[in-house]
């Protein structure tokens, strides 16, 4: 029998406070680390990738725990170390479906807030390695998506959405090429200044609108694309 976990306040506290979910909700500070080049100095690992393999865990030492470790194939790596020699990145994510090994019985689990995945689902991946002790028995290297729901950038049509605030200071997501995206990481890891710089003119287009969506023309895209290229030319050249 397969059953659906009442889901309380207790337990989401307990679930995913270790991770912070909630605290940047409310907060203007925490809303502006969602910028491109912010969330790519705050995540440990970054890659485009596809989920080949996802699978649900019974946590007897959480009441009522169940989370499911993800396994996606690294399609491109844009920063850091995935573990050497392998072609795929592990972490865990609360919720899910496992069974109880007392009695059997199905048990599933859904958290608000929190990203699912699935089998087949391409995505850009933020991942930043977690420091507190409540990972150490059971998450790949402590790994999880930065800012728990908003590390992972679902790809469609070989585009992501990245969060700005618009002029009510609310998100406003710019419908990025995800080549521009990968164009901007290779930028940054050379020359951080340069790099912010050409961001500002995103940030300075998403401010000024008071939509949830924000599309670049390509002319736009053009540009930005010009202008990063020419900081990876003189990064080159330095050399």
């Amino acid at each position: 029998m397969k059953r659906l976990v009442g889901f309380t306040l207790a337990l989401f506290v307990l679930a995913v406070s270790s991770v912070q979910a909630l605290q940047y909700l409310g907060d203007k500070e925490h809303r502006q680390g969602f910028e491109l080049l912010k969330t790519i100095e705050a995540s440990d690992i970054i890659v485009i990738g596809e989920v080949t393999n996802t699978e649900g865990v019974w946590r007897k030492e959480i009441m009522r725990g169940i989370t499911t470790d993800i396994t996606v194939e690294v399609e491109t790596l844009l920063k850091g170390e995935p573990n050497a020699g392998e072609t795929t990145v592990k972490f865990m994510m609360h919720g899910g479906t496992a069974t109880n090994p007392e009695n059997g019985e199905t048990v599933s689990l859904f958290i608000p807030d929190l990203p699912t995945f699935k089998v087949g689902e391409r995505m850009l991946l933020f991942l930043v390695k977690e420091t507190e002790e409540y990972f150490d028995n059971y998450a790949y290297d402590k790994l999880q998506p930065y800012r728990v729901s908003y590390g992972k950038r679902p790809i469609k049509k070989d585009r992501v959405n990245i969060a700005y605030l618009n002029k009510k200071e609310r998100f406003a997501y710019v419908d990025y090429p995800l080549d521009l995206v990968v164009n901007f990481a290779k930028a940054f890891e050379r020359n951080k200044d340069a790099t912010r710089k050409v961001e500002k003119t995103i940030r300075a287009i998403a401010k000024k609108q008071g939509e949830h969506r924000v599309v670049l023309n390509p002319a736009m895209i053009a540009n930005l694309k010009k202008r990063v290229a020419n900081i990876k030319k003189i990064q080159e050249r330095r050399r």
